[in-house]
């Protein structure tokens, strides 16, 4: 006869706890941070490049990209928690040929990164 091992609920639940309170699961907060900053920067330069690419120009503000259906919501900056402090770039363009559009985006968060580098230069 073939002994069977179960686990009781108090148990799993145990195993579970252990596994997420061990130091490598949590980690420097800081570190989460930066990764969340630098694939939200990812996302928005992407899909300003594909509106630009699609449309010919670029958006002239970061709402557009969710009017025009590339995002559903404006990425918050983890440091800031906040959506209305990125630092937009706008593009270099005559006054005449309308208002300009946004051809880049970064943090306006202030302190540093882990490399060293302001967080706004990322």
């Amino acid at each position: 006869m073939k002994k069977i091992r179960a686990f009781s609920a108090v148990a799993l639940v145990g195993a579970l706890a252990a596994l997420f309170l061990t130091p490598s699961c949590c980690g420097d907060p800081h570190k989460a941070y930066e990764r969340v900053l630098r694939a939200n920067l990812h996302t928005l330069r992407d899909v300003i490049g594909q509106y630009h690419e699609d449309r010919g120009r670029y958006p002239e503000r970061l709402e557009d990209l969710i009017t025009a259906g590339y995002l559903r919501r404006v990425p918050i900056d983890p440091y800031t928690k906040s959506q209305a402090t990125w630092r937009l770039t706008l593009e270099n363009r005559p006054e005449t040929e309308g208002r300009p559009g946004i051809v880049d985006v970064r943090s306006g968060a202030r302190g540093t990164s882990r490399d060293g580098r302001p967080l706004g230069s990322l």
